[in-house]
């Protein structure tokens, strides 16, 4: 089998993730035993065993004794969900890349619907226009039915709309007048690239309105004339390896039934509106001779290139943020091989907090790979473990990131400055350790209808990236995890989102450590805010400890708190329920700020 990328859905991450002038560079990934790669979702999807995008018969090339059919791909969906604009990308990312690598690519897009000087237009405000203009390349030339106002550069899809107002009731004349124009887009380019195995691409836009009659028996009559004019012809062998056809219907269409089942290729687009927001799915329902990735995915439509915003894109188009099981089905790194086991250890200011957990220095401390949960009461000081865990082992050399969601970066930085400052941490320079060192990076979106994949991408992108030193990411911690329904109400609904984080991050060698408010009357056990506490590995409770302006100053129940802190500011008990490795849980100590500083301390009642 042919393979040919369809270098679609590039992933780019920033780095250093902040700071002033960063780069954009693509995320390279390994799987299994293959050497790094860029990664491109698509063809991730379409091949789920080597990424390499559409696979097709080896009896397609050019040297073929005889040539086989074309294969046929169906683009099938609602109008308006994006399938001339999947085409079109498909067709300039292709090309672009066959005339980097000198395997160059013949696309004719043929559109009964759009103006061509439209779709030129949109090529270029999508930034699909990559060929050089220094070069003269004499066969990548836009036809169109009337003076285009400006210059328009060379590009490599040939775009033609002759049949903008005019169709054919007989759909053997209409195809046979298809195939001479392709025909002729063939001649004029092998005349330039020779006799060269190159791919060669047809677009049809679209099947509703070229042969509008969906009766049953015309499905059949169109389908013949497909095949003997265009998809396998008795002239020339010079039909194409790939005909790209534009359905608008559904799944419950009759008509889009019977074009699936005559297509080798099913690519089904659609609206999901059971939340109350438009979300676009793409699935791939049928690939044959290749193993494809199964079920929906979201899909994105973005008009121009960011670098400020996720997804980072250098050009606009289809980005598609594959389904939460995609990515504990599929996905396998170099970190799953590591077998060892160890604990990172909480900094020297609370190290009785390693010991109150156990004993045995190899698991007193937070579980890598592993889940630790904070859970407990407002105002008990489990974000400020966190960030002060985070900002120890950002300052020991490790690589950190922390999901925010209630701060925003800015508001983080500002509280890590503050903890280095109470905690009499001189050599620490935060800012040093976000921008240049690229140590810390910040994960924060803004309160809106952000859906679980795009969400879930953005983390696999952060822990995935190649820092400064050239590691990945090592320690994760989410903080306010509360917050996920009052902030982000589609992802709240997501039943597996939690769950599945925190399985991927643990998979891939990570310390995960999260934070949770669970309310002063919230149940001792059970299974924590979305499902979290079945899958923490070691789990500590939170407790503030009220101090009452009175004789008696503390609550009866709170009179454990040792008589040498009790002047502090501020005191917490810390419970470690659950503990790595089966030690004994159970046990109890107090955070506490002593009087006349603001340093957090612990101490341990054995």
């Amino acid at each position: 089998m042919a393979k040919h990328k369809t270098y679609m859905c590039p992933i780019y991450y920033r780095t250093p993730a902040h700071g002033k002038n960063p780069k954009l560079k693509m995320l390279e990934f390994k799987k299994a035993s293959r050497k790094r790669s860029p990664f491109h979702l698509l063809d991730a999807l379409m091949d789920q065993k080597t990424e390499s995008g559409l696979c097709l018969s080896d009896d397609l090339s050019i040297r073929a004794k005889e040539r086989g059919n074309s294969h046929i791909m169906l683009l099938t969906g609602p109008s308006g969900i994006g399938k001339s604009t999947f085409a079109l990308e498909l067709c300039c990312r292709m090309a672009a890349a066959g005339f980097k690598s000198n395997k160059p690519t013949c696309a004719l897009y043929l559109s009964a619907e759009e103006n061509a000087a439209r779709l030129i237009e949109k090529t270029n405000e999508y930034k699909w226009n990559p060929v050089p203009h220094k070069r003269e390349v004499k066969n990548l030339v836009f036809k169109y039915d009337h003076i285009f106002p400006k210059a328009v550069p060379p590009n490599y899809v040939l775009i033609k709309d002759y049949l903008k107002t005019q169709t054919s009731d007989e759909a053997a004349t209409l195809f046979q007048t298809i195939a001479g124009e392709w025909i002729t887009k063939v001649e004029a380019f092998q005349q330039i690239d020779g006799e060269r195995d190159s791919l060669k691409m047809l677009v049809l836009d679209s099947l509703n309105v070229l042969t509008p009659d969906a009766r049953s028996g015309e499905r059949v009559r169109v389908f013949s004339a497909l095949q003997r004019s265009i998809c396998r012809p008795q002239g020339k062998k010079t039909n194409p390896d790939l005909v790209i056809i534009i359905l608008d219907g559904s799944t419950d269409d009759e008509h889009s039934l019977y074009w699936e089942y005559v297509s080798d290729i099913v690519i089904r687009f659609n609206w999901d509106r059971s939340k109350g927001y438009a979300l676009r799915t793409f699935e791939i329902a049928k690939m044959r001779d290749q193993k494809h990735v199964l079920g929906a995915h979201r899909m994105k439509i973005y008009g121009e290139p960011s670098r400020e915003t996720f997804p980072y894109r250098t050009q606009g188009g289809i980005h598609i943020f594959p389904s939460i099981h995609w990515y504990l089905s599929n996905l396998k790194t170099e970190a799953e091989d590591r077998q060892d086991s160890q604990v990172l250890l909480l900094p020297p200011d609370v190290e009785q907090l390693n010991t109150q957990i156990s004993t045995d220095r190899r698991f007193g401390g937070f579980p890598l790979p592993g889940c630790t949960a904070l859970e407990g009461n407002r105002g008990s000081m489990k974000s400020h473990i966190a960030y002060l865990f985070l900002l120890h082992q950002a300052r020991i050399g490790r690589n950190c990131l922390l999901i925010s969601l209630r701060d925003d970066v800015r508001s983080v930085r500002t509280t890590l400055r503050k903890i280095a400052e109470d905690q009499e941490w001189k050599a620490v320079d935060v800012d040093k350790l976000i921008e240049r060192d690229d140590r810390i990076a910040v994960i924060y979106n803004e309160v809106g209808n952000v859906s679980a994949e795009e969400f879930f991408q953005r983390v696999f992108v952060a822990i995935h990236r190649r820092r400064a030193n050239r590691k990945t990411a090592e320690v994760v911690v989410i903080n306010e995890l509360d917050e996920l329904s009052n902030r982000f109400p589609l992802i709240a609904t997501e039943v597996l989102f939690v769950p599945a984080l925190i399985q991927m991050l643990k998979k891939n060698g990570i310390c995960v450590v999260t934070a949770s408010a669970t309310g002063d009357d919230s149940a001792a056990g059970g299974e924590g805010l979305h499902g979290l506490n079945p899958m923490a590995d070691l789990l500590l409770r939170f407790e503030r400890v009220s101090q009452r302006k009175t004789p008696a100053r503390f609550k009866a129940e709170d009179l454990d708190v040792p008589e040498r802190i009790r002047d502090s500011k501020q005191i917490s008990r810390i419970e470690t329920v659950r503990v790595t490795a089966g030690q004994v849980g159970g046990q109890m100590g107090f955070l506490y700020r002593s009087t006349g500083s603001r340093k957090v301390q612990y101490e341990w009642c054995k």
